[in-house]
């Protein structure tokens, strides 16, 4: 959506996780798409556009996956909401600018700024927008060491952790 001004039908009903051969054991799966067309904005109508793409994608797909998954492993849903936000904030403030000029940079930055601060809580079928729950400015960190971003959840890293360590962002370590 951002960087190439393109939609894709990431519906349910249009999407598929599939793991290739031979690569059970290893979680490497691949989502494919029934019908891979693409939609663009319309002269003019690229806020409208952005809506129907973001209410697809996480109020079609995202979301109810998440609340599957939230009931079927009984992890809070919050986890796994600001699991996807903190990624989607990396996303935008670390790697989508890389190289780009000012045109796109522009875009980069309302489109973050929209799915952070303006998108409506139904487009992600919740009562709040998780991105604007969880987002708060970087803080800490001096040189050489960046600014951290706290969570507000555990993400349960220290679940899988060989030595049974919290993140770096944790609020409970």
């Amino acid at each position: 959506m951002t960087m190439y001004n393109r939609g894709l039908d990431l519906s349910l009903q249009n999407s598929f996780l599939s793991v290739p051969e031979g690569a059970w054991g290893k979680w490497q799966p691949s989502l494919s798409f029934k019908n891979g067309s693409v939609t663009s904005p319309t002269e003019g109508k690229r806020g409208e556009w952005r809506e129907e793409v973001v209410g697809t994608l996480f109020g079609g797909h995202v979301g109810p996956l998440l609340r599957s998954i939230s009931q079927a492993a009984a992890i809070p849903l919050p986890v796994l909401w600001e699991n996807i936000a903190v990624r989607i904030y990396s996303l935008y403030e670390k790697r989508l600018g890389e190289g780009c000029g000012s045109e796109e940079a522009a875009c980069i930055s309302d489109d973050y700024y929209y799915l952070v601060h303006e998108a409506r809580p139904d487009l992600f079928g919740e009562k709040d927008n998780p991105l604007a729950v969880f987002y708060g400015k970087p803080s800490g960190g001096a040189f050489p060491e960046p600014a951290v971003r706290m969570r507000k959840t555990c993400c349960l890293y220290y679940k899988i952790a060989p030595d049974q360590s919290c993140c770096d962002a944790c609020p409970i370590g």
